[in-house]
C-alpha cells in the first residue's frame, strides 16, 4: 500500500495559527499596535510606486512622498506650522516627536509580545512578556531600521533608473527599467520575510542583532521558495477574509443607510445622527477587530514556520509545495 503523504504543511501552519489566534484573543490589542509597523511599508510602497508610473511628473518627489507613511500629510501640516511663533513650533515638534516615539515603541513591544506569546499553550498575563527581556527591544528596532534602509535603497535605485529613462528615452534605459521593476518585487518580498524571521529569532532565541539576521538569511537560503509561497498564501487568505468582512458590513450597513435616508427626508436630525454614529461605531469596531486578529494570525503563521524550519530534522526537508511536488 502506498504510503500516504502527510497533510499539507501550509494547511497545518494556518490551522495552528488560527487556533492560537482564537485562544489568545487578548493579543489582538497588541496586534493593532504591531500592525503599525506594517502600514505604509513595503507593500504600500510597491503599490503606490507602481501607480506613479502612469505620470510623467516629478518622479523622485512623488515616489518619496508615497514611500514614507504620512509624508504628504505631514508636509501639509508643516506648511501651517511654519506660520506659528517659534516657541509654539518647538513645543509642537517636541510633542509630535514624543508621540511618534511612544507609538513606535508600543508597536515594537507589541511585536515582541505577539512573537513571545502567540504560540503559548497556556494563557499568561501579557504584562509578563511586556517587562521580560527588555534587551530584545533594541534588536527589534535594529531589524526594522535595516529593513527600512534596504527598502529605501531599492526604491531609490528604481527611482533613479526611471528618472534617467524619462530624460533620455533610450532603449538601454528602457531595458534597465524593465529589469529593475522585475527585481523590485522579489527584493521587497525578501526584505519583508527576512525582517520577520530575524525578529522571531531575536525574541525566541534571544540572540544578538547580527546573529538574528544571519539566522534569518540561513532559513531563507534553505527555504526561500517556501517563504514566498507562505507570504503569498497569507496575503490571499487575509484578502479573502477582508472580502467577507466587507460583505458583512455592507449587509449590516445597508438597512442603516436606508434608515438614515428616511430620517433625513423627514427632518429628524437626531435619528440621522444616531444612524451615522452606529455606522461609524460598527465600522471602527470591525476594523480594529479585523486588524488585531489578522495581525496576530500572521505572526502565528510565521512563528509556526520558523519553528518548523529551525527544527533539526524537519528543517532539513523541503517545505515548499513545489519542491515536494517534484519529489513525488
Amino acid at each position: 500500500m502506498k504510503k500516504k503523504q502527510p497533510a499539507g504543511i501550509y494547511r497545518t501552519f494556518f490551522k495552528n495559527a488560527w487556533s492560537c489566534t482564537l485562544q489568545h484573543k487578548s493579543l489582538w490589542v497588541f496586534g493593532i499596535f504591531a500592525a503599525i509597523l506594517q502600514s505604509g511599508g513595503l507593500g504600500d510602497t510597491l503599490l503606490r510606486g507602481f501607480r506613479r508610473v502612469e505620470y510623467r511628473g516629478e518622479w523622485f518627489s512623488n515616489l518619496l512622498q508615497d514611500s514614507v507613511m504620512g509624508l504628504r500629510t505631514a508636509g501639509t501640516y508643516l506648511s501651517h506650522i511654519a506660520t506659528l511663533p517659534s516657541w509654539q513650533t518647538v513645543l509642537l515638534f517636541t510633542a509630535m516627536l514624543f508621540a511618534l516615539l511612544v507609538v513606535f515603541s508600543l508597536s515594537v513591544i507589541s511585536q515582541q509580545i505577539l512573537i513571545d506569546r502567540v504560540d503559548a499553550q497556556t494563557k499568561k498575563s501579557s504584562g509578563h512578556s511586556f517587562y521580560k527581556h527588555v534587551e530584545v527591544f533594541e534588536r527589534l528596532v535594529g531589524i526594522h531600521v535595516l529593513a527600512k534602509m534596504g527598502g529605501f535603497i531599492a526604491t531609490l535605485i528604481v527611482t533613479l533608473i526611471l528618472v534617467l529613462y524619462l530624460r533620455d528615452q533610450g532603449s538601454l534605459y528602457a531595458f534597465f527599467v524593465f529589469v529593475s521593476f522585475g527585481l523590485f518585487v522579489p527584493v521587497l518580498i525578501i526584505l519583508q520575510n527576512l525582517s520577520m524571521l530575524a525578529a522571531i529569532h531575536a525574541v525566541k532565541a534571544k540572540t544578538s542583532l547580527l546573529h538574528s539576521v544571519a539566522h534569518a538569511f540561513f532559513l531563507f537560503r534553505s527555504h526561500w521558495l517556501a517563504t514566498i509561497e507562505l507570504g503569498v498564501g497569507v496575503f490571499l487568505l487575509i484578502a479573502i477574509m477582508a472580502g467577507f468582512l466587507c460583505a458583512i458590513l455592507f449587509l449590516f450597513l445597508l438597512p442603516v443607510a436606508f434608515l438614515a435616508s428616511f430620517f433625513l427626508s423627514t427632518g429628524s436630525w437626531v435619528g440621522f445622527m444616531t444612524c451615522q454614529g452606529v455606522s461609524l461605531f460598527a465600522i471602527a469596531t470591525a476594523l480594529f477587530l479585523f486588524v488585531g486578529a489578522t495581525t496576530t494570525f500572521q505572526y502565528a503563521v510565521w512563528v509556526s514556520f520558523y519553528k518548523h524550519a529551525s527544527h533539526e530534522i524537519l528543517g532539513t526537508k523541503p517545505i515548499a509545495r513545489f519542491l515536494r511536488w517534484l519529489k513525488k
